[in-house]
């Protein structure tokens, strides 16, 4: 099997799992708290990043975009690659905005609202860097890095006088977005693409999981929180959309 190193906290292991699963092709994920990870990954690639796919035969490949360029060569079936040239540039499009285009409202919402789920970050977090079942042990592994990624805010553009835009541009995505998964369960139509794949990077690890940004998500955009479970799930045809 493959190993997926990543995490459910991190934004861009979410683009790679949901492949995965969309794909079936068999693969366990493992946190970088695994002492392989530390012993193996970093040593072989030379820094600290996820997500990095493991192969059978031990290759590293990383970047998310290299990956499934990867798989997608060894397992063309069922394709999420559109075939013309249309649909093959949106999807495109689409899926780089997801990929970098979120990046702003996905940090804004994570870690702007810390005082409102702050002990939810900091225990994900902790999970994801420690083996240790001491509360304490995870909370002072996960605080450096917290401390590194709030740190970014600020470089990012985000800041009190952007973050009204910010919102208010999320929020009209969110309206489009869930009038769209109405009527269609992915975003082309009726079998996922890469633009789903990129769109689940900003929406399904910050934005449908952190407690402030997913209750936003749920009680505004059902549909879309519905579509983020739906990446999820290995089965392409959807039982609200019988019919398709």
């Amino acid at each position: 099997r493959y190993i997926l190193w990543g995490g459910p906290l991190s934004v861009y292991t979410a683009k790679v799992r949901s492949y995965l699963i969309k794909k079936q092709i068999p693969f366990v994920e493992r946190y970088q708290s695994h002492p392989d990870f530390a012993e193996r990954i970093m040593p072989t690639l030379g820094f600290f990043v996820i997500p990095v796919l493991e192969t059978p035969k031990g290759e590293l490949v990383q970047d998310t975009s290299v990956i499934i360029d990867y798989l997608e060569a060894l397992y063309p079936l069922p394709s999420f690659v559109p075939e013309t040239p249309v649909q093959n540039i949106v999807a495109t499009l689409l899926c780089a905005f997801g990929s970098e285009g979120l990046n702003q409202p996905s940090m804004h919402y994570r870690w702007s609202n810390m005082d409102k789920h702050g002990d939810y970050i900091r225990n994900e977090f902790g999970r994801a860097l420690s083996l240790s079942s001491s509360r304490q042990d995870r909370l002072d592994a996960a605080a450096p890095l917290i401390d590194m990624m709030t740190a970014h805010l600020e470089p990012m553009g985000v800041n009190e006088q952007t973050i009204p835009a910010i919102e208010k541009a999320y929020t009209y995505l969110l309206a489009l977005l869930d009038e769209h998964f109405l009527h269609c369960p992915y975003l082309l139509g009726f079998r996922p693409s890469m633009a789903d794949f990129g769109l689940m990077t900003g929406l399904f690890a910050h934005l449908s999981r952190d407690p402030v940004p997913s209750t936003m998500m749920k009680t505004v955009a059902p549909n879309v929180y519905r579509w983020t479970e739906r990446m999820n799930l290995a089965n392409i045809e959807d039982g609200e959309f019988p019919d398709k």
